[in-house]
């Protein structure tokens, strides 16, 4: 089967209005090889459908499933997603050819849909775990970013297989000038209110590199309250495509997690972002990147982080920075999509 000219349903765990991650990249670029693809937000109050900012890409909003359902009896089960499934295509007025899956926690019964849907189950996340088991089984192919992720679903599927994360490049489209009166700057993106980010860590660099501006671009700036540092600058979430310009225009990129964060998210998709930069980054340890010590500054410990981003501002190797970029460039969403397709075709 060609994932070419199909209409394929895509859940996400995360809203459209989200800032952009891997299922919302996959989206934008299965409609370049002519796919219609109908986004279906995480559950909420009505259902309806609106054209999103790219052609042939729609947005489908809805009410969701009734509670517990994973409780019940496979007849409901079955009842249930037949239900919901029928109202997703009478709202978006087609007839779906694939289901792809990034969330588990919906539509994990593939087997109660029609048999000449093909299911894949995506897998990004180690704590994303709702109900792997029975959509793992029930699909026709599943994906997983990590190692650990693949072999939990190779335990019930044997179509099960490893493709990691993918980044979208785009040049800087202006000159972004970043706050503050230091020379140096320090850069992190994202939304300030997830729980694992380590304020603690992040105070500790702040005060010790009162040389250095800190900026923070994102949302829920309260959540920064604990830092009172004069080099720390906080900026408004801005649009993805002007990310590669505040890349550009820092010195280093940072990600400061908590312990629990990179045991539970083996491959942040950030760090491909950072990595098409060619900026040096100082990180936590995860496991999908602990291979690449030589291009990532990686920490276990606080005082190792604090370590790595003073050599990171000191200087950083020429060569790493086009190194970074060529691993970025051979992992673009395009290419894989391209294993994907080998992939099914091949099964």
């Amino acid at each position: 089967m060609r994932i070419d000219n199909k209409n394929i349903l895509l859940t996400s765990p995360e809203p459209w209005e989200h800032l952009f991650v891997s299922k919302h990249h996959y989206a934008i670029e299965l409609t370049k090889r002519g796919n219609a693809v109908y986004f279906l937000n995480p559950p909420g109050n009505k259902i309806q459908i609106s054209k999103s900012q790219y052609p042939n890409l729609y947005l489908i909003d809805y009410a969701g499933f009734i509670k517990g359902l994973y409780l019940m009896p496979k007849w409901i089960r079955t009842f249930e997603t037949m239900r919901i499934f029928r109202k997703l295509q009478q709202v978006a007025r087609v007839k779906f050819d694939i289901i792809w899956s990034f969330d588990n926690s919906v539509f994990y019964d593939f087997d109660s849909l029609p048999n000449r849907l093909f299911k894949i189950s995506h897998s990004m996340d180690l704590n994303q775990n709702f109900q792997m088991a029975r959509s793992s089984r029930s699909a026709d192919v599943c994906f997983g970013v990590t190692p650990e992720i693949v072999e939990r679903q190779r335990k019930r599927n044997k179509h099960s297989y490893l493709i990691t994360h993918g980044v979208t490049l785009h040049l800087p489209i202006e000159k972004i000038i970043l706050p503050g009166t230091n020379k140096k700057k320090v850069l992190y993106f994202g939304n300030l209110a997830m729980p694992h980010l380590n304020w603690d860590l992040l105070k500790k660099a702040t005060e010790r590199f009162l040389a250095v501006d800190f900026i923070l671009v994102g949302s829920n700036h309260a959540f920064a309250h604990k830092i009172h540092t004069r080099n720390l600058h906080l900026v408004n979430s801005v649009f993805s495509k002007y990310l590669p310009g505040y890349m550009a225009a820092c010195d280093v990129l940072i990600l400061f997690y908590k312990k629990q964060y990179h045991n539970s998210y083996a491959m942040p998709h950030k760090m491909l972002e950072y990595l098409s930069s060619g900026k040096p980054i100082v990180s936590n340890e995860f496991p999908g990147y602990k291979e690449m010590t030589d291009l990532i500054y990686q920490a276990d410990t606080q005082v190792e982080w604090i370590q790595n981003l003073e050599r990171a501002l000191d200087k950083d190797d020429p060569r790493k920075s086009e190194q970074r970029k060529s691993f970025a460039s051979a992992n673009t969403y395009k290419t894989k999509l391209h294993e994907i397709q080998q992939i099914i075709q091949e099964l």
